[in-house]
């Protein structure tokens, strides 16, 4: 048996498949084969009507992208993205070509599902000549230009496990200021990779970034993004921000201080630099896995955040307790500057020395302000309660060198930076 949507056929291939077809037109075309003698075969066909809701996601100038993954799409719903005016693009970037991408189809031009408007799937959209899809490396992305408005169905009731992201945006928004409309980078693990990007004198331009820690069974709650190599100039600060605007932000440097950044990591994805009017960067980027504990190398600036800030709910990341610790091989002034502390009445931050416990935060305290420690060692430990709603933390440190031969005084604690090697045991996830 063939069902026959307009002009595309399909063999229904198993008793439990579950089709579609246009407002007003679906074909079956029956054909039995012939019957063996002392069996007894039937057949029997069923047809129902099922309601499809509609979504529209519309970008403007206001909001001008909207970032989604395949389990954002909800199987038997028709998604229809619609554009204010401008281009749209629209960015697919994956790790492989998964099994799920056939059993989503892509129409152009007209809400709804016109089969005269038919694409293809995603599978056939990403995988043909001249698609931006690159497979593991890390790259510029090249978005795809695509006619709007534009639907999407998802077919398959199947859990989607993988890294995955689809960046829809208004071309002429997103890409406002910069050089180009390659503003977006994928970063892969293992594969790093140098990007010099710049601004145009007519105002900021967005420079983004997608992390890939390179799980190709199953989903990882957060990836690591690390810089290193960082060479910017411009009159203005720099600025590292979470997600695709200039909202979020979570560090700012100067052209003077952007060698002290060298290392910098964030458990942002995606995130992007905000580059000033005629300002410039450099810089190496390279991606890995949460579950990496390997040793680094950091700068004698940096952050330190918990992996959903600034965001209060994400159910994802905020089953997961976070050990941050900190090694350096001189003794050290650490000083932590609170940008942000947002907990919950059961959950808890607690910071160590080598020895001792130093500060224990829950919900019901507000600390300010900044901790100075001198020592060899230090450890964070982060712990959400169950079902909190918190941003968490966002830490800005640094590194100051200290005599380990005298004690500093009050009025001494603050020396000149000297460039030390900082090593951090990357951020480990224990789940609960």
């Amino acid at each position: 048996m063939d069902m026959l949507y307009g002009t595309n056929t399909i063999d229904p291939g198993s008793s439990d498949a579950s089709y579609y077809s246009t407002d007003a037109e679906l074909y079956v075309y029956f054909t039995a084969g012939t019957q063996q003698e002392l069996n007894d075969f039937f057949w029997y066909i069923n047809f129902s009507l099922i309601h499809v809701p509609q979504i529209t996601i519309k970008l403007t100038n206001n909001l001008p992208v909207s970032l989604l993954t395949l389990s954002d799409f909800q199987p038997n719903t028709i998604y229809n993205i619609l554009v204010e005016n401008g281009t749209l693009d629209f960015f697919p970037a994956f790790n492989s070509l998964n099994r799920f991408f056939p059993y989503v189809d892509v129409f152009q031009g007209t809400t709804g599902l016109n089969w005269d408007n038919y694409l293809g799937s995603l599978s056939t959209i990403i995988a043909q000549s001249g698609s931006p899809f690159d497979g593991l490396n890390s790259t510029q992305l090249k978005p795809m230009s695509l006619g709007y408005p534009l639907t999407i169905f998802r077919k398959s009731n199947d859990t989607v496990n993988f890294e995955n992201w689809m960046l829809f945006r208004i071309r002429e928004i997103h890409t406002m200021n910069c050089p180009d409309f390659n503003n977006v980078f994928k970063i892969s693990f293992p594969y790093g990779m140098a990007i010099d990007y710049s601004a145009r004198s007519t105002g900021n331009c967005i420079l983004t970034f997608f992390c890939f820690a390179g799980n190709f069974y199953g989903p990882l709650d957060l990836c690591k993004l690390s810089f290193s190599d960082i060479k910017y100039t411009g009159d203005k600060n720099l600025t590292g921000t979470r997600g695709l605007s200039e909202g979020a932000k979570i560090f700012s440097f100067d052209s003077t201080s952007s060698s002290l950044w060298n290392g910098v990591s964030v458990y942002s994805n995606p995130f992007s630099f905000i580059i000033p009017p005629n300002g410039t960067i450099h810089t190496s980027a390279s991606a890995s896995s949460k579950i990496n504990s390997q040793y680094y190398s950091a700068p004698s600036n940096g952050i330190l955040m918990s992996p959903q800030y600034p965001y209060k709910i994400d159910s994802k990341l905020m089953k997961n307790s976070t050990l941050i610790n900190m090694k350096i091989f001189h003794n050290t002034q650490f000083e932590f500057d609170f940008v942000d502390i947002d907990l919950s009445f059961n959950s808890s931050l607690m910071i160590y020395n080598s020895t001792y416990l130093l500060l224990n935060l829950n919900g019901t305290q507000n600390y300010g302000g900044k901790l100075q420690i001198n020592s060899t060692n230090v450890t964070l430990v982060y712990t959400p309660a169950s079902n909190a709603t918190e941003k968490g933390f966002l830490i800005n440190y640094s590194l100051r060198g200290i005599s380990i031969h005298t004690t500093p005084s009050s009025s001494s604690l603050i020396k000149p930076i000297n460039i030390l090697t900082l090593l951090i045991v990357g951020m480990i996830i224990m789940f609960k």
